[in-house]
């Protein structure tokens, strides 16, 4: 009853109003702001607003983006451009251009073509040293003009030229890994720096080192020398990983992207931005490991296996670069457009190749690769070759445990025609047992 009261007297005092009246702001509210003149800017001009002191139209972005940095030199003579707009469907503002009317190019079939190319001095590769974990991913950049992107003066992309680098197996020496470039389409925009650009890779691995000199990759190729039919030692006999577009494993074909990569952070000191004339970025995703031939149809499980394995040990020793379902990202800073020498393009692959094997280091007057890193610039341990073995005797253990026979051996050994020796056999079995006993070392730890 004592509620009901008050609430009927306020009830009788509004009907009494007239509409226009009962909710509107009382004219004897002195100092009181309409509701309607509340959320009403009272200056005429914005910028006249000021933060600390400050006009803040002097922090109103222009709705452009910062242009880039200056170019050094002009543009090479030649530039005609115009290939982006030769289809519709070819150019932006669409989110993704579609290339699929562009017949995907043999990658050394149009070197003829190129005039003009973008050289990469600042490709920053990054992966997951751990496949899922953020935490453990790192940071490189690989030699400097390693890689190059070449195109005519109306801007088609004809042919790419990706890295190759040499790395330390452990126990086995040491072995070159490339990213080879099987094919690309796609266009290149000078003046706008800008790129639509498709292209399919491989990963190829084989060893770089002299097996004469190293007696656990000799007893390993001869004991390999019955099933493998080439062992890999070049280019052309090398363990090779597919790859795909990012979560599609159907689709082999994957974009270049302009700007960097949105999909993780990427710290200050992996982003030239003030020296480069554009910046691209590449994300593939690891597949299976190929399959090689062997000597015959009862060799293929071996084979398969020794491929397998050879790529463990590569991801051990490199931090699961190559690791199927690993994603490998780069963000590639390029350098001003240059005039290609169709011949030293060719040559080029080669050139570095050569080096990597006999001098064991990039061509002369080249930046080489930094070391790795984390996001908060502390470096990933360099492991001594030591660790190294340590991580690798127990992969070719595994291996050597399900295939190592001793009365095959024996036959081997006694016959004229197998390379395989007893010398080779020993170390195989000194090498199996170690890691047998590594393993039941981290299994009790």
């Amino acid at each position: 009853m004592m509620l009901v009261l008050p609430v009927l007297s306020f009830l009788y005092w509004t009907l009494s109003l007239s509409p226009a009246t009962a909710f509107s702001t009382p004219k004897s509210s002195v100092g009181r702001i309409p509701l309607t003149q509340q959320f009403v800017s009272t200056v005429d001009d914005p910028e006249d607003t000021f933060i600390d002191g400050v006009k803040i139209g002097k922090y109103c972005p222009s709705g452009e983006p910062d242009p880039p940095p200056p170019l050094k030199a002009p543009l090479p003579k030649g530039w005609k451009g115009g290939f982006r707009d030769s289809h519709p469907k070819f150019n932006y503002p669409r989110l993704q251009p579609d290339l699929g009317s562009l017949k995907m190019m043999d990658n050394m079939a149009n070197i003829d073509k190129l005039t003009r190319q973008l050289k990469i001095e600042w490709p920053w590769f990054s992966w997951q040293r751990d496949l899922g974990d953020e935490t453990t991913r790192s940071y490189v950049r690989f030699a400097e003009y390693i890689s190059r992107i070449g195109y005519d003066d109306t801007g088609r992309v004809w042919s790419i030229i990706c890295p190759q680098q040499g790395v330390k197996m452990g126990s086995l020496g040491e072995a070159n890994v490339e990213i080879t470039v099987t094919g690309c389409r796609g266009w290149i925009d000078e003046k706008e720096r800008t790129l639509a650009v498709d292209m399919g890779v491989i990963g190829q691995i084989w060893f770089s080192g002299d097996p004469t000199k190293n007696k656990n990759l000799m007893a390993l190729k001869n004991f390999m020398y019955n099933k493998l039919v080439d062992f890999p030692l070049q280019k052309s006999d090398s363990i090779r990983v597919r790859t795909n577009e990012k979560g599609n494993p159907r689709q082999p074909v994957f974009r270049i992207k302009n700007g960097i990569d949105q999909t993780y952070l990427n710290p200050s000191f992996a982003e030239p931005w003030d020296e480069a004339f554009t910046a691209v970025n590449i994300a593939v995703q690891i597949g299976d490991v190929m399959k090689n031939e062997g000597v015959s149809d009862e060799h293929t499980e071996i084979v398969d296996d020794f491929n397998q394995m050879i790529m463990d040990v590569f991801n051990a020793n490199m931090g699961n670069m190559l690791k199927q379902k690993n994603v490998l990202s780069w963000n590639i800073f390029t350098k001003e457009p240059t005039i290609v020498n169709t011949t030293e393009w060719r040559d080029h692959a080669e050139e570095w190749r050569l080096s990597l094997e006999k001098n064991h280091t990039d061509p002369a007057g080249i930046r080489s690769k930094t070391a790795d890193r984390y996001f908060d610039g502390t470096y990933v341990h360099k492991e001594t070759i030591k660790e190294g073995i340590e991580k690798t005797v127990p992969i070719l253990s595994s291996f050597l445990g399900k295939y190592l026979n001793e009365a095959v051996a024996e036959k081997r050994i006694e016959d004229p025609d197998d390379p395989y020796t007893k010398f080779d056999h020993d170390i195989l079995l000194v090498m199996m047992k170690v890691g047998e006993v590594a393993m039941k070392v981290d299994k009790f730890l």
